[in-house]
């Protein structure tokens, strides 16, 4: 019994790394290959809560929110700005302008 209390512990050791692996570049251009763009959006989102400064993966999230439709978030992806969220208005510019 104690020997497959300890097979099981080890076993779990080590495939726990594997379930909280990031999906790799190739599965995220397989999903885009195949139009599952949702599936791409949810792996590229993963990856990049992992790697925040990786451009290949901002690169590829540009493209499948431009597939989505989202285009003011694609624009902001290309840029490397951050979006702002839904509840926030824009910044206005209060700048005095100066009448000619």
């Amino acid at each position: 019994m104690k020997k497959t209390l300890t097979a099981l512990a080890l076993s779990l050791s080590l495939a726990s790394p594997l379930a909280f692996a990031v999906p790799t570049a190739q599965q995220v251009e397989q999903s885009m290959t195949q139009g599952n763009w949702q599936q791409a959006d949810s792996q590229l989102s993963e990856v990049l809560s992992a790697h925040p400064k990786n451009a290949h993966a901002h690169y590829l999230y540009a493209q499948v929110l431009d597939r989505e439709g989202r285009y003011p978030e694609r624009l902001m992806e290309i840029r490397g700005t951050p979006y702002p969220p839904a509840n926030t208005t824009p910044p206005t510019d209060t700048t005095p302008r100066e009448e000619v």
